[in-house]
């Protein structure tokens, strides 16, 4: 699978790793999405490949779909016993707390996961009513006016998108973006009619969010890519110009139309993706190292040094092609190395995982990754 590909997917699936199914049945559904992810991953020929398809394939509308259910609690089998074991004579009006009992498996769900803080409270005011008043009337109404059914559904909605935006990484302004947008709407509903229709409207423009970012990292792995070949192809073609001379040609025309079409459909061009940390990252072709994909190794950052001088010193430049041809870049390319066989470079890459889950550690979502007991992601 191509290494940007895997990266991209793996950033994806990270959020499941961060969710405790409440729902078992919910694991061979995750499992099964998971491969489908990566097969698609493994029959797509490059990036652009891969993100047409899974913009028309649904399987980012099935992830959404799936985070959502497994995030759902659900009473244990010990709970559901226990309820339906007590009985009441026919007629027989239940206390205001023997009432409220009825949301007690949500709440003890909610302390489960370890990340509802906010659902937490919210079944908590309400538990607390029954310290108020015994008369149900007056509990129907404190619960209607002091909107506590409510206040449940928006701290769960508020907690699930609050884990996920402190899990990704602060400079993925699309995913970050979405997840407050739905954060303000759990905090400042008025009425379930809103909530619902609301969290169609921002899902949908979250997902629009998400394909333009997606074609903004295909864009920047376009253009790294383009250098790096640039790099290679001259070497080749000042070893034996004769046979290699037109691969040289192709690889500047390559990195001229692919700024061309950064700066004529995106408006973008190589100094501002630089002044943008997230898409300055995707530059460096970035490996995720932990299931959060908020630690990376990255390419030498000495390359961009290269990739602007390239492009504007060369591909771009008036000079002719075979003056490109002999002149030394002022910066040399950094290549990635292989670590399945360069023990260095395997060794570099294990401290920065390490060094990445250590400044992670306080963190709560890193706290919360230890319970769960679905799988993230394969390394």
């Amino acid at each position: 699978m191509d290494s940007t590909i895997k990266t991209t997917v793996d950033g994806m699936l990270s959020g499941f790793a961060y969710v405790k199914v409440s729902d078992p049945s919910l694991v061979s559904e995750i499992e099964q999405y998971k491969a489908d992810m990566y097969a698609l991953g493994e029959r797509s020929s490059d990036i652009m490949a891969f993100m047409t398809e899974l913009q028309s394939s649904g399987l980012m509308d099935k992830m959404t779909t799936l985070m959502t259910r497994a995030a759902t609690p659900r009473p244990t089998a010990d709970q559901a016993d226990a309820s339906s074991a007590k009985q009441r004579a026919p007629g027989a009006l239940p206390s205001v707390r023997e009432f409220l009992q009825q949301y007690r498996p949500g709440y003890e769900a909610a302390v489960a996961h370890g990340f509802q803080y906010t659902a937490v409270k919210a079944y908590e005011a309400m538990f607390a009513i029954a310290d108020r008043t015994d008369d149900l009337l007056t509990m129907n109404v404190l619960l209607e006016q002091e909107g506590h059914l409510r206040a449940m559904t928006a701290a769960a909605l508020y907690d699930v998108h609050k884990l996920h935006y402190d899990i990704s990484d602060p400079n993925d302004f699309g995913v970050r973006e979405t997840h407050q947008n739905l954060m303000n709407l759990a905090l400042h509903y008025k009425t379930d009619e809103e909530l619902y229709f609301q969290m169609d409207v921002l899902t949908h423009q979250g997902q629009q969010a998400q394909y333009r970012q997606n074609t903004w990292i295909l864009v920047s792995a376009m253009l790294a890519l383009a250098c790096a070949g640039y790099d290679i192809a001259k070497a080749k073609a000042r070893g034996d110009v004769a046979k290699y001379g037109g691969e040289f040609l192709a690889a500047r025309d390559t990195i001229r139309s692919t700024c061309a079409a950064i700066g004529d459909i995106f408006g973008l061009n190589f100094e501002g993706m630089l002044a943008n940390p997230f898409l300055m990252h995707w530059l460096l072709n970035p490996q995720t190292l932990d299931s959060t994909g908020r630690v990376t190794q990255c390419q030498d950052v000495r390359n961009l040094d290269y990739m602007r001088d390239v492009i504007f010193e060369e591909a771009l430049s008036p000079l002719t092609d075979a003056q490109c041809l002999v002149r030394n870049p002022v910066h040399p390319f950094y290549p990635t190395l292989n670590v399945e066989h360069d023990a260095e470079q395997r060794a570099a890459q294990e401290a920065i995982a390490k060094a990445g889950k250590e400044r992670l550690a306080g963190k709560y979502f890193h706290g919360y990754e230890k319970q769960v007991r679905v799988p993230g992601p394969p390394s």
